[in-house]
């Protein structure tokens, strides 16, 4: 928590905004920060979005900022790039699903990629859950993304939130006893199949099923082969020459 003083109020009508609030504070030369220890209310650091309100929002408004909550999922290779300031940087990107059981491709670049490399390459077969803090939408070509700003955006690993503490024991609660526990829970794909699966999922080419959906149509498979070498077994075929 912070005190400020002497400061201005102008239009928030920059290009790239942390909210959709109608002002925004401009800090001074003489401008005043006090840092208060402790707070004298309850922190609450983030905002999370859920994933779905991004890809079905009605008008994508990709200036605005916003904070997402989800479990890596898939990852691919990092790749350096250069920007448009020519500078050199890296890219990463990310498969990420929430709470909902909804995923969205999400690209972390700079120096996020050096915060969040170590936990995806690490032995983890535990849900790696990450707070996006201050990330922005992005459409392209018809594919909606989630992105990471060079100058505002943040990662945050396992964080102790209250939000982030549930999900992950919902999570945990999920598997526990399973033999998913025994495996690693991110998928490594390359960056050409990274981006085709899940083009091909969120267009429908795939149809997703429960385990006991597989399992019960391999059974139905079994008795259909059953059946036929049955009545192979009691039929004599004769072939013309």
């Amino acid at each position: 928590m912070f005190t400020i003083s002497s400061f201005l109020v102008n239009k928030n009508n920059l290009w790239m905004r942390s909210n959709s609030h109608e002002f925004r504070i401009t800090l001074l030369q003489r401008s005043r920060v006090v840092h208060i220890m402790p707070p004298s209310f309850a922190f609450q650091p983030f905002c999370f979005r859920p994933i779905s309100s991004i890809l079905y929002a009605e008008k994508l408004d990709q200036n605005i900022l916003f904070d997402v909550l989800g479990e890596v999922i898939g990852r691919e290779d990092p790749i350096d790039m250069v920007t448009k300031q020519g500078n050199e940087s890296m890219r990463l990107a990310l498969l990420v699903e929430d709470s909902e059981k909804t995923t969205i491709s999400c690209t972390v670049f700079g120096g996020l990629v050096d915060m969040i490399q170590p936990h995806l390459d690490a032995e983890k077969y535990e849900p790696l859950i990450v707070a996006f803090q201050l990330f922005r939408a992005k459409e392209w070509n018809g594919k909606i993304s989630i992105q990471s700003n060079f100058e505002a955006s943040n990662v945050h690993i396992n964080p102790n939130t209250k939000e982030a503490i549930l999900f992950r024991e919902s999570l945990i609660g999920s598997i526990e006893g399973e033999t998913s526990l025994s495996t690693q829970r991110i998928s490594h794909m390359s960056n050409k199949k990274y981006r085709a699966a899940i083009d091909d999922l969120r267009a429908g080419v795939y149809s997703i099923e429960t385990i006991e959906d597989v399992y019960k149509a391999k059974e139905l498979a079994r008795n259909v082969i059953r059946n036929v070498l049955s009545l192979m077994e009691c039929t004599s075929v004769t072939y013309a020459s």
